[in-house]
Formats: structure tokens, C-alpha cells, sequence
């Protein structure tokens, strides 16, 4: 009798895992979560000088940053806020003239890469900017 049982307590531990509740997937990340982040303007429609660079940060509390830098010298900052849902970006950035409100097709999103076009029409690619450790 005593055999049988821990036969039974063995077949119990072993059979256990197989009729344990599945682990469960991870949600689909939104398109907000997949934007957050700092991206870099590496290819347009409109010609780049190669001595200016873009940047633009979405940040968790849907505020954006956009930084530019002419020659590694001169830096020009704009703040705004920004929406991100489906494949649109919806944002609103001051500038001297007021705000400017604009909405981005994505056309293709992924960790480290991003490529939107604008109501104009207009192609932009982007690569994810690593974060600083």
C-alpha cells in the first residue's frame, strides 16, 4: 500500500506540469510604445545637409522634442505633444509662427527603424537613437 502511494505522489509531480495552466503570451505592444524613444532623420524626400542632424524624442508622457543641429553648433529645440495609434503619429509642435499640427502615415515600424510620409506626401526614414547607459 505503501508502494502505491508514493507511486501515486510520483506520477502526480510528474504529470503536473503537463495539465498546468499555460504560460501567457505577452500583449502586443501599441504603436505608441513601439514610437517612444529617440529617432534620427536619416533619409528624405527633401535634400538633407549632411551637416545637419534631426532628432526627434516621443516621450512617455506623449510630449515630443524636436532637436536639430547645423554643424554640430547651432542647436534648435521645439516641444509639442504627440498621439500614436494605428499608423498615425499625430503631432502638434510649437514654432514661431504658433503651432503646427501634422499627421505621419507609417509606412514601416520596427525596433530600429521607421518610415513615415507625410500629408504632403513626403518619405522620412528614421533609425532608432541606443540609448544612453
Amino acid at each position: 500500500m505503501r508502494v502505491l502511494l508514493l507511486l501515486a505522489a510520483a506520477l502526480a509531480l510528474v504529470a503536473a506540469p503537463l495539465v498546468a495552466a499555460p504560460v501567457p503570451k505577452p500583449l502586443p505592444q501599441s504603436t505608441a510604445d513601439k514610437v517612444r524613444g529617440s529617432w534620427k532623420l536619416t533619409k528624405a524626400d527633401s535634400e538633407l545637409d549632411p551637416e545637419t542632424a534631426v532628432v526627434v524624442e516621443f516621450s512617455k508622457d506623449d510630449k515630443l522634442t524636436l532637436t536639430i543641429n547645423v554643424g554640430g553648433m547651432k542647436r534648435i529645440s521645439r516641444n509639442g505633444t504627440y498621439k500614436a495609434e494605428g499608423d498615425k503619429i499625430t503631432y502638434t509642435i510649437e514654432s514661431g509662427a504658433g503651432e503646427r499640427t501634422e499627421v505621419l502615415t507609417i509606412k514601416k515600424l520596427t525596433a530600429d527603424f521607421m518610415h513615415t510620409v507625410d500629408p504632403e506626401g513626403k518619405n522620412e526614414e528614421f533609425n532608432r537613437v541606443p540609448m544612453k547607459k
